[in-house]
């Protein structure tokens, strides 16, 4: 069952057992050639491992068959935009899904992430805050935020703090909050130190 195969697909990507998700997916898609999640998971992991054409092949095979899907939608964005360098038709895209899922997460942070790499800022930010301001228990976009603000000079005593100590109550174990944490206290008292952006959807 096509369905049940995605879910294994689906704990095995958690689980970051890749090379197991790659190949349930492959052997599922030989019995369900024609089922649009198994097809944007196996062009998720074929992206994840550089195989850009490949991926990009099964993103358009199950758009084709579901082409409102956000997931699969938000996905493509991000390959034409950030490896494509497409950016006209990633805007497109983005834009496409926010206009049916205004809330969509891992699309408002990935359209964020595209915007700030075109020099947007100002968008870039307002995109991470209604992401935040819509998920607000998600640690990760909230670690997002934290993280872009510190970027922009905003970090030390102020907002960056305040949201990077909320993001690791939210979930204490992600590490890129806890490191970026770290660094902002100790650049406010003077130690410096280098910065890594957290995830966000």
């Amino acid at each position: 069952d096509g369905d049940a195969m995605y879910e294994v697909v689906g704990r095995q990507i958690r689980e970051r057992r890749f090379d197991a998700a790659r190949e349930t997916a492959n052997r599922a898609l030989t019995s369900n050639p024609h089922h649009p999640k198994l097809l944007a998971a196996y062009g998720s992991l074929l992206s994840q491992s550089r195989d850009y054409d490949a991926a990009q092949s099964y993103f358009e095979r199950s758009l084709s068959l579901a082409p409102e899907s956000p997931d699969t939608l938000f996905q493509y964005a991000q390959l034409i935009g950030e490896v494509r360098g497409d950016v006209g038709r990633a805007r497109d895209v983005f834009e496409r899904v926010l206009k049916d899922k205004p809330s969509h997460a891992p699309t408002l942070c990935g359209y964020s992430r595209l915007l700030e790499s075109w020099g947007d800022q100002g968008s870039a930010e307002r995109l991470l805050r209604r992401a935040a301001d819509q998920n607000p228990s998600e640690g990760s976009i909230v670690a997002s935020l934290a993280g872009f603000l510190h970027e922009a000079g905003r970090g030390a005593g102020g907002e960056a703090a305040r949201l990077f100590e909320r993001s690791i109550a939210l979930d204490p174990s992600r590490a890129e909050a806890l490191y970026n944490y770290a660094t902002l206290k100790l650049g406010e008292g003077g130690g410096g130190g280098g910065h890594l952006r957290g995830g966000g959807g």
